[in-house]
This record gives C-alpha cells, structure tokens and sequence, in this order.
C-alpha cells in the first residue's frame, strides 16, 4: 500500500542548499542557444555608433551558459556538512636511540617501526637535543669564558643524517649542517627567524662579526652573543626543530608497516663551538636526543581502499632531494674552470658560495657559515651548452661596500622566490656582502618550479670563477636540488626515481 507524502508547506524550503542548485538555477533562467528574445522597438530612441577607439569584450570563447556563484553570495551551504573522516586520530610518539647515549657518544640511530593500523606524517618527524658545553675534562665553563655555539646549533650539530625506507637507503645526508643552515637561510622569513627558528637556536649572526668570538660586549658578533647567553656556565640548553629530510619535502602520509631508520652522525666540537683561541677544545655535551614522531590512524574504509588499489598500482611520493656538494679550489690561482660538478640529468635549482677549508673542517676561531666574496671578479656557469647568466657577472669587491654585485644579489633572491614580491628572507644586501655571500640560479626552463615538475635536462654544468686576487685554502659548497619519485609497492618495497 502506497504511502502518501505529506505536503510540503509552501515557503518552506530545504534548511540547507548546495551551491550547485543554486548554480542549476541560475542556469534554468538563462537564455537558450538560438532563441532571441523579444525587443520593443521605439522610434523614438536614434541609432548611434560607437567610436572606432571602444573596444567590445569579445565572448564568443565563453561559455555563458556556466555562470559561477561567488562565495559571499552562496548563503545556503553550511560548512558543517563537510566532514574529515579519513583520518581517526594522530598522536606524537617520542623514539629513543637504539642504543644508549653518552655524552661523547658520536652516532646516534633510531628506528621508526611500521605498524599494520598506523601511517607517519613525514613532515612531522622532530629532533629533540639536551647539552651543554663543558671544558676538555667535561667540567664547567669558568665565568666570562668566550666559548659559545654556531649560528643554527641543533641541525650544526650533525654532519650527516641519512635515511632509509624498508632498509632502502633513500637519503645519504652528507655536510646535512650546510644543508640545514642554507634551508633557514633562504626559505623563511623574518617572523620565522625571530620566533620558532630560534627552537632550533637559529640567531642570524651580525654581518661582518661572524668570526667574532667575543661574547661579552662591543665590538661583536651580536647574535653570537644572544646564542651565548643560553649557554652561560654549562647551563643544559633544549633545542627542537624539524629534521631536513628530503622525505619531509612532500606532504604525503608514508604507508603503514614500513620502517623508517635515522641515523645522525655528529660534527667535530671545534665546528660546531666558537672560542677565543683554537686550542682550547671545549666540547658539546649531548646529554639527551630523540625523534618525536607524528602517528596517523586512518579508516579501515581508507586503509581496504589503499591497499586494493596497490594490487595494481604504486603508491608516489614526489619530492626536491637535495644534496650538498664540496669541491676544493685549487690553490694560488686566478682562473678556477670547475668542469662536471654534474654530469647527466641537470640540477633545477642551484646555490654556492665560498667558505675557508679550515673553517668548513672546524676550528674555534672561525665561522663554517661565513661566505665570503675571496675577491671574485667573474662568475659564470654552463648547464647542457647554456651560459647561465646571459650576461656573466663581472664584481669588483675591491672598494668599500663592493661594486657590480647587486644583480647576483638580486638573481639569489629570485631563485628562491623571495624577490619581486612580499616575501622576506631577512637578508639584506649588506649581510650578502659580509658574510653571506651566495650565487643561486633557477634552471627550470619556465622559471616555476614550484607546483608541477619540468622537464629535465641533460648534459654537464660547469662553473668558471675568476678572482682578483689567489685563492688561498678555500672549497666552493654547493646546494643542488633535484626532483625525485619514492614508490612503494604492494609488498612494501621501496624504490627511488632520479
């Protein structure tokens, strides 16, 4: 027996209404293809002209028939009919190394397991250190000692940090410190620098002081000195930060039951500490580390749709890896021709400077950050037959404040997307003179590498330096940036794609 419905009162409508109805709507009062609608003509009103200079938008492209609504006036939509039900919950789980720490200890190894209901957030894989500083035979710092960190101090701690998927080496982290230190360097602003970067002890060091290791007052490296007051008197420091993974390059979540091993390799203490002298040889004690990882419990509907959908397909993680390159400059020359830094498949994004050999090594005295100009008079690359710039750079540093740098100034910024717009890397044109000293280029063919992957290009780059003065003990270190596919198949194993 049919049931009938009750009818619905007039001016009564749906509590709620899609923005789509509204469009159907608009859609509904809109004229139809070849039907013109009646005009009433008034002989009263003159046929004018427009004047030849009016130009009519041309619509004959548009299709007018799909108006849009625009968002202040779509009132019927209720964002609380739109729910998340994916993902169940998330919780950070704190991994200790697999064996246990000293305070001299020099490798440190946690392992992230895999489980069958859980994925990893990646982006959320933190690194959390306790230490102080201490004198040779692990005592107390004496009252007014100028000992202190190096600018970036958490990630300035680490030489290498590499990774591994399913035992699959995907990351081999070599100078991971330059790395680090150029990524807060360049990618983030004032307001980062100033507020959560200082977690990771990041105090940008003042311009032409960065080998100041005075800490007590004027004349001197001001930042040094804000560093230095954590660190007063062995006082035990926590620093917290991100780990610079390329795995934490891409917002994905990692696939249940894959492991995850990290392992760190500290820095020498003469690199990482700055002091008065260069043989004292003060030490940075770790007396605590671990990761703190972010769980993520997703849906049995989500979890059955992944993994039949991996019966037939791989799962993608696209991701920039990067890598930090050394290359020592041959001594007592003028002309530095640096031919096959790459050979094959061509960086999209590069960044270089020039530090002291003995500083990148480690000596107290010195800054591993400190990227001088050494009297460069030329600069220019090739990348698979292309002079890059068009027009080299020609400097001249040999007056006060430098000439003909502007431009390489300029292009650095650019080619991290900080130029031509608001973002703020908080690096003005006299910290790039005093001590930070950079040449970056983007080598994308659109000059967009943001959102989409480009082709890549093959061939050699090359880079051709020509000094003012002999180099003198120096080594050119080099960011390159690549894109790259993780794939992960049913089976839970783990292929990289250069």
């Amino acid at each position: 027996m049919a049931v009938k419905r009750k009818p619905k009162k007039r001016g009564a409508p749906d509590l709620y209404v899609d923005g789509d109805v509204i469009r159907k709507a608009l859609n509904s009062m809109t004229i139809k293809k070849n039907r013109s609608p009646q005009v009433v003509k008034s002989p009263k009103v003159r046929k004018t002209h427009r004047s030849p200079s009016v130009k009519t938008r041309d619509t004959k492209f548009l299709d007018m028939n799909d108006p849009i609504v625009k968002t202040e006036l779509d009132l019927f939509t209720n964002i609380r009919d739109h729910y998340q039900t994916d993902i169940e919950s998330t919780v950070d789980e704190e991994i200790r190394p697999t064996t246990a720490v000293s305070q001299v200890s020099s490798v440190f190894e946690f392992v992230i397991k895999g489980t069958p209901d859980e994925y990893i957030d990646p982006t959320q894989i933190n690194l959390y250190v306790e230490g102080q500083l201490s004198k040779a035979d692990l005592s107390s710092l004496d009252i007014g000692q100028n000992t202190s960190v190096v600018n970036n101090t958490l990630h300035s701690l680490f030489a290498s940090v590499d990774v591994e998927l399913n035992d699959n080496l995907i990351t081999l982290g070599q100078n991971y410190a330059y790395r680090a230190y150029l990524e807060n360097l360049l990618y983030y602003g004032k307001s980062a620098k100033d507020t959560w970067l200082t977690s990771e002890m990041w105090y940008k060091d003042t311009a032409g002081q960065m080998n100041s290791t005075n800490v007590s007052g004027d004349p001197g490296n001001k930042r040094l000195q804000d560093r230095d007051f954590w660190f007063q008197r062995s006082r035990k420091v926590e620093k917290y930060g991100r780990l610079k993974i390329d795995l934490a390059n891409q917002e994905k979540l990692l696939l249940n039951n894959v492991d995850v091993r990290i392992r760190l390799r500290r820095t020498p203490d003469a690199f990482c500490l700055m002091s008065e002298t260069k043989d004292k040889n003060e030490k940075f004690l770790i007396n605590n580390i671990s990761l703190f990882v972010r769980r993520v419990k997703v849906s049995d509907r989500l979890k059955s749709a992944h993994d039949s959908i991996l019966t037939k397909h791989v799962a993608c993680y696209p991701l920039t890896r990067k890598e930090v390159k050394v290359i020592n400059l041959p001594n007592g020359v003028r002309n530095a021709n640096l031919d096959n830094i790459y050979i094959g498949t061509m960086p999209k994004r590069i960044i270089f400077g020039i530090v002291d050999d003995n500083a990148f090594s480690g000596v107290y005295d010195k800054s591993p950050f400190l990227f001088n100009h050494n009297d460069l008079k030329h600069l220019r690359l090739t990348v698979a037959g292309e002079q890059i710039p068009f027009k080299p750079y020609n400097f001249d540093f040999s007056v006060n404040e430098g000439l003909n740098y502007i431009r390489a100034y300029y292009d650095l910024l650019l080619s991290v997307g900080a130029a031509g717009g608001e973002s703020d890397i908080d690096l003005s044109r006299l910290d790039y003179l005093y001590g930070n000293t950079l040449f970056g280029f983007d080598l994308t063919a659109d000059k967009n590498f943001e959102n989409y992957i480009s082709p890549t290009r093959q061939g050699t780059l090359n880079i051709n330096l020509e000094f003012d003065k002999a180099t003198n003990n120096s080594v050119l270190v080099v960011l390159a940036e690549f894109d790259s596919v993780i794939k992960i198949d049913q089976r839970r194993s783990v292929y990289i794609e250069y």
